[in-house]
């Protein structure tokens, strides 16, 4: 497993989650159901955006060695 690229969400969404923008791209060139649809919330995905406050997450997280998990605590800046 390796770490999502570009994280991205639907302008329609209202979760938090994010998806890999590639991989989603690849899956809905091929799918031929929920075509172009968030793969968490199943809304229509047309629009993308990208959460800038996980790009500095993975970022983060890239540089550290078997990352797994990321925990948030208000002690860190």
């Amino acid at each position: 497993m390796k770490l999502i690229a570009t994280p991205v969400r639907g302008w329609e969404c209202e979760h938090i989650d994010c998806f890999c923008l590639e991989t989603w791209a690849i899956t809905q060139e091929n799918a031929n159901i929920w075509r172009w649809r968030c793969p968490i919330c199943k809304r229509k995905a047309y629009r993308l955006k990208i959460d800038q406050l996980w790009v500095q997450i993975l970022t983060e997280a890239a540089e550290v060695e078997d990352a797994m998990e990321v925990d948030f605590n208000e002690e860190h800046n």
